[in-house]
């Protein structure tokens, strides 16, 4: 069986696991770090943000704008803006063009875009990509993790899970990442949609996938719990 020895094992090769990688990999050095990706390639959800056109931002984010814990809301958007996020990608080579409200694309309007500089910025990092990697156990002892697949085993010191959600199975989303963590305590808060369709008594098809400004209001029962 191959063995492959790094500092840092990135489990899951989504827009998050890139990018935890590039950090990483900036942080310790070509060689250092690889990503362990279930599927057959990397940022298969990445390619479907956006409607294929990856949102990569917005200039107008701002706790006032989100629903939930503000403390941790204000602390995220303090430490990674907007401009962080311009930054972050434009050392890659992409560029943006900004839109109505305050939505960010890259200049090319073409998810793959995003996907390719990222992977292209690896490259350059010296990040391995390992696909189809299905992990069968994860172990650990006093001075690294193995992380075990049919054929390879990497050894490191440090691992990330950034396996994603449930959310797309058609992409080939699963609940691989909550089980393998939990074997390390991690556990799982209840799970909630956070897009999902708003069914209605009447159908209409026509309105699939069409973008339109309006006034929403949402009751529990006869409570009225947010509106905007």
């Amino acid at each position: 069986m191959e063995i492959k020895r790094v500092k840092v094992a990135v489990i899951g090769g989504g827009a998050s696991g890139l990018a935890c990688a590039i950090t990483c990999g900036e942080r310790f050095g070509k060689g250092s770090t690889v990503i362990i990706e279930r599927q057959v390639r990397v940022g298969k959800k990445l390619l479907a943000t956006g409607n294929g056109r990856c949102n990569i931002t917005n200039r107008n984010a701002s706790p006032e704008h989100y629903h939930g814990d503000d403390k941790i809301i204000k602390s995220v958007l303090e430490r990674f803006s907007p401009n962080d996020c311009e930054r972050f990608f434009g050392k890659m080579g992409i560029l943006f063009r900004d839109e109505d409200d305050g939505r960010v694309y890259p200049y090319s309007n073409q998810a793959s875009t995003v996907l390719d500089g990222m992977r292209m910025y690896c490259a350059k990092l010296g990040i391995d990509e390992i696909c189809d990697f299905e992990i069968k156990q994860i172990k650990k002892n006093n001075v690294f993790f193995s992380v075990i697949s049919e054929n390879i085993t990497v050894q490191a010191e440090n691992i990330v899970f950034a396996t994603g959600s449930k959310a797309s199975p058609s992409l080939g989303a699963n609940d691989s990442g909550y089980r393998l963590s939990q074997n390390f305590g991690i556990s799982a808060t209840s799970l909630k949609p956070a897009l999902c369709p708003v069914v209605t008594k009447e159908k209409y098809k026509s309105l699939k996938g069409v973008r339109a400004k309006g006034i929403v209001t949402l009751f529990d029962g006869s409570k009225k719990v947010i509106w905007q």
